[in-house]
């Protein structure tokens, strides 16, 4: 009889089933969303994608590249947080505790480098926290504390920037934690005053009221946060799906507010790196200094 082929590993570039879950989790909610027609098309993208997705989801291989390419996806296309929120919310519960622990990891990676160049990123990973709490996938008093923890240690900028993403915040339900970031603004941040009235403006404008202008036009000037990815048109498609499926949905997970917390290094290993960081630099003038030298 002829010899059974290996089987593939998951996540080969040459394994077509894993490159098919990449795509499909990379191109879900492409396009404008605008109105109750967007919405239920929307509503048929994700609930397509699951039943696509099947099995994978729970697949010990094809689970965890399903797990990666939607973090990414939800880390990378800011604009398209609210699409994988939703997702994640209608995968089974084993599933949305997997996804959220790996969050969890990116959001360290992110607060260790939160100070310096990392501080963008720490926001985008706030962000999808966000939105999985919007879809109950997180429980919202436990995101609201550590988002709170994180502006008294000083980490103003990507609480800021993330929070107009968040629906009860949105909705003037987060009074204690605008002022908390009001008086962090005023006491330690000016410099970040112009951000914080562009992001006020937003809250205020997505409540639908006549401030919606002032919104858009502290955007257009402070360029700081995309255009809402018509979160609207997509919390009535994710509300919707959960109706029409019947499944009763599990209970928000709680999150450890000992997350949010920013690791610094201690004194003895910055000292260090600061001193290999200019013994690497006084070689490397000494190096130019006798090339300069010799012609």
């Amino acid at each position: 009889p002829a010899a059974k082929r290996p089987r593939r590993a998951a996540g080969r570039q040459d394994d077509p089933r894993a490159e098919r879950i990449k795509k499909l989790v990379v191109v879900v909610g492409q396009g404008a969303v605008r109105g109750a027609a967007g919405a239920a098309a929307l509503q048929a993208q994700l609930l397509g994608l699951r039943q696509v997705l099947g099995k994978d989801v729970e697949d010990d291989e094809y689970g965890e590249i399903v797990r990666g390419a939607l973090l990414e996806c939800a880390c990378s296309f800011g604009w398209k947080a609210p699409v994988y929120g939703a997702l994640v919310a209608l995968l089974p519960p084993a599933v949305q505790t997997a996804i959220v622990e790996d969050l969890h990891d990116r959001l360290k990676e992110a607060l260790a480098e939160a100070a310096g160049p990392g501080a963008w990123q720490a926001a985008v990973v706030l962000r999808f926290y966000c939105e999985l709490a919007n879809c109950q996938v997180l429980a919202l008093d436990d995101l609201v504390a550590g988002l709170a923890k994180l502006v008294e240690a000083g980490l103003v900028g990507p609480v800021m920037r993330a929070l107009p993403w968040l629906a009860s915040a949105r909705a003037g339900t987060q009074g204690d934690l605008v002022a908390k970031l009001d008086a962090a603004v005023k006491s330690s941040r000016a410099d970040l005053a112009a951000e914080w009235d562009a992001a006020r403006a937003l809250l205020r404008g997505l409540q639908g009221g006549s401030v919606q202008a002032e919104a858009n036009t502290a955007l257009a000037t402070a360029e700081l946060f995309p255009a809402p990815y018509e979160i609207e048109a997509i919390t009535q498609a994710f509300a919707r799906s959960k109706t029409e499926d019947g499944a009763e949905p599990p209970a928000p997970i709680s999150v450890d507010s000992d997350l949010f917390t920013i690791s610094r290094p201690d004194s003895a290993t910055e000292d260090l790196h600061l001193h290999l960081f200019r013994d690497a630099g006084a070689a490397f003038v000494a190096h130019l200094n006798k090339r300069r030298e010799s012609g």
